[in-house]
């Protein structure tokens, strides 16, 4: 059976930021960074129901487990949960994993356009400097 217990490393949401926006995080924290793309491309858009005491007859039970059930509980509460679309982030994860972006853009159903303004705009912020990251000037005052 496969592991779905959360990851260590996506415990810190640090980590997760570089390529998933919040409202997904729990997802990626609660699945693992495969599963949960799998899942969300699966679910994205739709609502699902997160049983408190998981009997394993539910949809998501089937194709993912009744421990990825309970670890999204974990994570989420259970009840009615709107799984998010979440194109951006499965787009980066994507990118990440070496896919093109024409095949990015046929997965998760964008045009090809839309793909490639939203790598230019993440390669744009990533170019620019951070007020912040700035080492401070030797010039001293007063």
């Amino acid at each position: 059976m496969p592991d779905f217990s959360p990851k260590p490393a996506l415990r810190d949401p640090a980590h997760v930021q570089p390529y998933v926006e919040a409202h997904v995080v729990p997802f990626f924290r609660a699945l693992g960074e495969k599963e949960a793309v799998r899942f969300l491309l699966y679910f994205g858009g739709t609502q699902i129901y997160l049983a408190a005491t998981n009997a394993g007859r539910s949809e998501a039970a089937r194709l993912f487990g009744t421990a990825a059930v309970a670890a999204l509980v974990n994570e989420l509460g259970s009840g009615i949960v709107k799984v998010p679309l979440a194109r951006r982030a499965i787009a980066r994860w994507q990118r990440e994993q070496g896919m093109e972006t024409t095949a990015i853009a046929r997965l998760i159903r964008a045009d090809v356009a839309t793909v490639r303004k939203w790598r230019a705009h993440e390669e744009q912020k990533a170019a620019q400097l951070s007020l912040f990251d700035r080492k401070p000037s030797a010039r001293r005052r007063g």
